[in-house]
């Protein structure tokens, strides 16, 4: 080819290489909380057996861990989660059911086995979490979402595109909590405390995807404690039905500081059946705090 074709045909070239095809969306029509709820709950993930492989690291300031785990579940009854390094030598076994939080560490140095409630599950996490909340967080539905009709406010937001929301509507006496402990008339007439509920002091926020109505982030932030919770969800299956999210992006900022886990899931299998026993070595020492 003639060279000075080539040199007329090269501004053409990267103009054609250059050029992007742009993705525009349709503008979003409102839509109600109960249809947001109705839709998201509808698209959740469902099983009754679950085994997933997770590729994860762990940050917290300064410092990173790298480390592989294996989760297997069973709906409303057991979560057993296995953690091992890049060695892929078991260091840590948990095992939750509905009352009891089981772990074994078999860390050079701290070994040991903690055996405690189910309750001591948000102490360890640093999120307020229960055995389905754990199941519901680990598969990407999402957690702290109220189903009450009126106890939440729907909206649309703009971030790389549009996403419908649903924010929390903070009680009456959240807002008075900074100013005045809200308080009760008794029989005598005497003004006594009255307990705060814990949601009360949680105000939560969602964006939801307008095709498959999957959530892909969430904040939940405590009043009380200045804790904020941030969950991204992302890489949703395309073949699967339910749409999992492969990736999950989990970051708590508060008083102490900031951490994050990230984990992918590189394998998932709802067929198998699962033991849930919890063996451990009767020499290590057993903590319960």
């Amino acid at each position: 080819m003639n060279k000075y074709l080539i040199i007329l045909l090269i501004p053409f070239l990267f103009a054609c290489k250059s050029k992007e095809v742009v993705v525009t969306q349709e503008p979003l029509k409102e839509r109600t909380q109960a249809f947001l709820t109705r839709n998201i709950e509808k698209n959740k993930f469902e099983f009754d057996w679950l085994g997933m492989k997770l590729d994860a690291e762990f940050t917290s300031g300064e410092e990173q861990q790298g480390f592989k785990a294996t989760v297997r579940m069973r709906k409303d009854s057991a979560v057993s989660v296995s953690v091992s390094p890049a060695l892929g030598i078991e260091v840590l076994r948990l095992l939750v059911d509905k009352d009891s939080l089981k772990m074994v560490s078999d860390i050079p140095g701290d070994k040991y086995v903690f055996l405690g409630s189910v309750n001591q599950l948000t102490e360890l996490a640093k999120i307020d979490l229960d055995l389905s909340t754990l199941q519901d967080l680990l598969i990407g539905n999402p957690i702290g979402l109220s189903r009450e009709e009126g106890r939440m406010k729907s909206g649309i937001e703009k971030l790389d595109v549009e996403y419908y929301t649903l924010v929390s509507r903070m009680s009456r006496r959240v807002r008075r909590a900074s100013e005045d402990q809200d308080s009760l008339t008794n029989r005598d007439g005497r003004r006594v405390p009255k307990r705060l509920e814990d949601n009360d002091w949680i105000s939560s926020k969602f964006w939801i995807e307008s095709d498959l109505y999957k959530v892909v982030k969430c904040e939940l932030t405590d009043i009380r404690t200045k804790r904020m919770v941030q969950i991204n969800y992302s890489e949703f299956d395309e073949e699967d039905p339910s749409h999992y999210p492969h990736k999950c992006n989990i970051q708590i900022d508060d008083v102490k500081g900031k951490t994050a886990l990230d984990f992918k899931i590189v394998r998932l299998n709802t067929q198998n059946h699962y033991d849930f026993s919890f063996d451990y070595d009767k020499d290590y020492p057993i903590k319960r705090k």
